[in-house]
């Protein structure tokens, strides 16, 4: 191996270790703490479709083959998300989420890149509580402290590592466009976490 490429990875390594030592080890937080201004379900309306017959799943992907009998039975639910599409969670192992977003027009299942899992070990689940009732008066769906969205919105809130990247942990707020999510608006973990009272 070149001088240059251990040189990167530990470059890689250092950098990774250092935003993963700047989180505490007491920081737990919600979308409760996030600061005010951040974007809302509200500014990101969009016309929500009955759809009486939803197309069929599209499982020929492979990861869709893999979860076929999730997706499948998620859609059975009708629209949850953005105007026609259907958000589908299943559990990835302890603290994890695995999710893929469903076209409920053309039975389309995108995963999204770079997060197709969320762990939620730094999620506040003393005030799981108040969450639910911060995404109720939003007419949201909240699932397993990681996901929050709204059937008439193309906004989504996350809160966790997705994909266990410690350097990406906390609240993100998302745009979809239909194709992939765009990220409008992130609040690391290590700058939103409360202090701990004595």
């Amino acid at each position: 191996m070149k001088w240059s490429a251990v040189a990167g990875a530990l470059l890689l390594l250092t950098s990774l270790t250092a935003t993963a030592a700047e989180i505490p080890p007491w920081c737990r937080y919600t979308v409760l703490d996030v600061p005010k201004g951040a974007p809302r379900f509200e500014d990101h309306m969009v016309a929500k479709v009955r759809i009486a017959h939803p197309a069929e799943v599209d499982v020929r992907p492979k990861d869709a083959r893999l979860f076929r009998t999730q997706l499948r039975e998620a859609v059975k639910g009708g629209t949850n998300f953005a105007g026609h599409y259907t958000i589908a969670s299943w559990g990835c192992g302890t603290g994890c989420l695995s999710w893929a977003v469903i076209d409920q027009t053309t039975g389309k299942v995108t995963f999204p890149a770079g997060m197709g899992s969320f762990s939620n070990y730094r999620v506040d689940f003393d005030r799981d509580d108040a969450v639910e009732r911060f995404a109720k008066a939003r007419h949201a769906t909240y699932v397993f402290g990681v996901l929050m969205f709204r059937a008439e919105s193309d906004l989504l809130i996350t809160m966790g590592a997705p994909d266990e990247g410690d350097s990406r942990d906390g609240v993100a707020y998302y745009r979809w466009t239909g194709t992939r999510f765009d990220r409008i608006a992130f609040y690391p973990a290590a700058k939103i976490c409360p202090k701990p009272k004595d």
